[in-house]
């Protein structure tokens, strides 16, 4: 029951805030000041800590501007409050990995498309100021597609303890013949596999990552996690890039832990 309570008082608070007109000058640094910075690619890290910048799609031509990862923003906060109430440690892995999933696309970016329009007024306004946009501004408006879906899912997964990496991949869908398009996910390590984990395409979420870089997950009984959705019998992973490129302040980044790639080429 106190579960409940506390997710409830979570959706009056992101209506509420809804309401709001944020101030554009939260950024608490610049990608310009990169003394400031260790700057890495994505798939080398697993962790992105408070005040991190992560390249948008505005750079190469896209709508989004940089991101600022804003843990420590009461919205943020609040988000991981109601997640770590919403799981417990005697939870199996994939039920903490469903109820993030399922939080993050249900209630957190219920808008998911791109044409939405408070997504698109959000991209605007951080636009035509020339600001990076805060994460928790996603949050505020409660829409965002599969970068936002994917860092969210990203900090969540982090803060109840599930190691795993923001990836940008090359994907192929539905069929063969269909064009192929970029997107944003997460990969999680459980036990000696690596599975993708995709709070906002559902034809890419919970597949062992070998069986999509390799030929795709096709057949007929593809090897699932348990928090798999089969709606389409088609997703293949062309190609794992080595972007977005991130800021991380100095000193914040975390050392030790296994990159992507050194999991995969250990395979």
């Amino acid at each position: 029951m106190i579960k409940y309570l506390i997710f409830f008082t979570y959706l009056i608070f992101l209506t509420s805030c809804g309401l709001l007109q944020p101030e554009l000058n939260r950024s608490p640094a610049s990608p310009s000041d990169e003394q400031n910075y260790e700057i890495r690619n994505a798939g080398t890290i697993n962790q992105l800590p408070n005040n991190s910048v992560v390249v948008g799609s505005l750079r190469f031509g896209g709508l989004q501007p940089d991101y600022i990862i804003d843990r420590d923003h009461p919205d943020m906060k609040i988000l991981i409050k109601v997640v770590k109430s919403m799981t417990s440690e005697t939870d199996d892995f994939w039920t903490k990995v469903g109820v993030v999933t399922e939080f993050v696309k249900e209630t957190i970016l219920p808008k998911s498309d791109y044409d939405d329009a408070d997504y698109l007024a959000l991209l605007e306004r951080y636009r035509s100021s020339g600001a990076d946009i805060p994460l928790s501004e996603y949050v505020s408006c409660k829409a965002g597609v599969c970068r936002e879906s994917a860092l969210i899912t990203h900090i969540l997964l982090d803060e109840i303890g599930i190691e795993n990496f923001h990836l940008y991949v090359h994907i192929q869908q539905y069929a063969r013949f269909v064009e192929p398009e970029d997107h944003a996910l997460i990969i999680v390590k459980h036990g000696d596999e690596l599975w993708t984990v995709d709070s906002y395409n559902s034809n890419f979420n919970g597949f062992l990552l070998e069986d999509l870089l390799e030929g795709g997950a096709d057949d007929s009984n593809p090897r699932v996690a348990p928090i798999a959705e089969e709606f389409f019998p088609y997703r293949k992973i062309l190609k794992i890039y080595n972007f977005p490129r991130v800021w991380i302040p100095k000193g914040r980044a975390k050392g030790c832990r296994d990159s992507l790639n050194d999991l995969l080429n250990r395979r």
